[in-house]
């Protein structure tokens, strides 16, 4: 991803994730402090 980005915030990354959370496309869930889990929707 770093290399299609080069230099992506942590909160535009949050901010992004929300968005497509909020849209359906993505669901996101919390696994440890500080680590996430993003999970494609496929009906989008």
């Amino acid at each position: 991803m770093k290399e299609s980005y080069d230099d992506i915030g942590f909160g535009k990354l949050n901010k992004t994730l929300m968005k497509m959370e909020i849209q359906g496309k993505v669901r996101v869930s919390t696994l440890t402090k500080g680590k996430r889990r993003v999970e494609l929707n496929k009906k989008n």
